[in-house]
């Protein structure tokens, strides 16, 4: 009688390598992006307060505010304050 063969185990799929090495570098991602993502600051509490009607009224009083006059000037200061106290 001839010698017989041993049986061989068939070589892994990639697709059983590759998957799980996907999932972890998703789950390493999603990790990092949630880590590092952005915080809201504290709102100035007298940010919320007023209306988009007062704020218009607050604006006309300037007067003209054509760039290099004074109502232009005091425009940008209380946009400034404004976007500051929301915390920009």
């Amino acid at each position: 009688m001839g010698t017989r063969t041993l049986p061989t185990r068939p070589a892994i799929p990639a697709w059983k390598i590759i998957l799980p090495v996907l999932g972890a570098v998703a789950l390493g991602w999603w990790g990092y992006s949630w880590a590092t993502r952005p915080v809201n600051p504290p709102l100035d509490p007298a940010a919320r307060q007023g209306s988009v009607a007062g704020d218009w009224a607050t604006l006309k009083t300037f007067g003209p505010r054509t760039p290099g006059t004074p109502g232009h000037d005091r425009t940008l200061d209380w946009a400034q304050a404004k976007l500051t106290a929301l915390g920009y």
